[in-house]
């Protein structure tokens, strides 16, 4: 063959893609052997970690993974929502305003969850205990002559901070490494949660849920620096 010759046709040179446009079903690396590559960026707030983790995570063909969002995600999915409360008006003849209830909470009965949600959803409301043996289930309450009176209030709870542990965000991360744009790896593009505010815990909870995979710490000043060029590093 000539030197400097095209790739073969058909074959991208140095291509990593994984996704083909429209293809459906499970995503297979083109080149089985390369390591996962797992990141967690850890930059100055003005540094644009952001904006760094995604350009890492396209570099790398992996997945960006925003804490903060699963997080939120979950809740969700929980049915756990911030309690809000209407607030009458001011002036005479305005209008009430709705306004969140810094720290309470309230259960959405319309939700079902199961699995990691279910764990989020009970670190709230944890299930009522079983009636004891021989007891029965207290029939729900009738209006006065016998009419329904209407579905039951919420359940509300006041919780300020500490509900999050670092097991519960354990399951929340490996259940977000399970999703397809993580089969090759993950860039966490932050360690900021709100509901943890203490990094090192969080980071922890990473560690813990990638198991014996290997962690790199991109840590970024005020000044950006460029992402690693690979084949810098130690091996995954």
């Amino acid at each position: 063959g000539g030197e400097g010759g095209e790739a073969p046709q058909g074959e991208a040179p140095g291509t990593q893609q994984l996704l083909v446009e429209g293809a459906v079903g499970k995503l297979q690396p083109l080149e089985p052997d390369v390591p996962a590559f797992h990141a967690v960026v850890h930059a100055h707030p003005l540094a644009g970690g952001a904006g760094l983790g995604r350009r890492l995570a396209r570099r790398y063909n992996v997945g960006v993974v925003d804490l903060q969002s699963v997080v939120d995600e979950l809740l969700r999915e929980a049915g756990v929502v911030p309690f809000k409360e209407e607030v009458p008006a001011e002036e005479e003849g305005g209008e009430p305003t709705v306004q969140v209830v810094p720290g309470k909470w309230q259960l959405d009965p319309a939700c079902h969850p199961t699995d990691v949600a279910l764990a989020f959803q009970e670190a709230f409301f944890p299930p009522p205990p079983p009636p004891e043996e021989g007891e029965e289930a207290a029939p729900p309450a009738e209006g006065e002559g016998g009419e329904d009176e209407g579905p039951p209030p919420p359940r509300t709870v006041e919780i300020e901070d500490g509900w999050l542990t670092e097991g519960l965000l354990e399951r929340a991360v490996r259940g977000r490494l399970m999703d397809m744009d993580c089969v090759r790896g993950a860039v966490f593009s932050s360690l900021h949660v709100r509901e943890m505010a203490d990094r090192a815990a969080v980071a922890r909870s990473v560690k813990a849920a990638l198991s014996s995979k290997s962690l790199w710490l991109v840590s970024v000043g005020h000044e950006a620096s460029p992402p690693p060029e690979e084949g810098e590093g130690g091996e995954g």
